[in-house]
């Protein structure tokens, strides 16, 4: 069973920035894309052929830089989220879910 952290629509929005599309990854350049410029398309990156050459290191060092930076925003977004408007785990025990702790807490 998954558990729901995120809602379906919320995943999907995560899903699209962590993959550029390739008109994205061509006009780039040497310029690292800001997170909030993405808006990239899951299915065209999926299609995308996997062709191996020099440039493998760098184009995986740029793809890392990238979802490093949409988790970062993300993050940062749950971080000034209202305490009570955040994603939350459900607790462990039918206790715990009564005195809304959890174990370890």
């Amino acid at each position: 069973m998954r558990s729901k952290i995120f809602d379906d629509a919320e995943l999907e929005r995560l899903r699209r920035e962590a993959i550029p599309s390739s008109n994205e990854l061509a006009t780039a350049g040497d310029e690292a894309p800001q997170a909030t410029d993405q808006l990239p398309r899951v299915e065209a990156a999926m299609d995308l052929p996997v062709v191996g050459d020099s440039d493998d290191d760098e184009m995986v060092s740029h793809e890392l830089e990238q979802m490093r930076s949409i988790l970062e925003e993300a993050i940062l977004e749950t971080r000034s989220m209202p305490l009570e408007n955040r994603p939350r785990i459900p607790p462990h025990t039918p206790k715990q879910a009564k005195s809304g702790c959890r174990e370890g807490s």
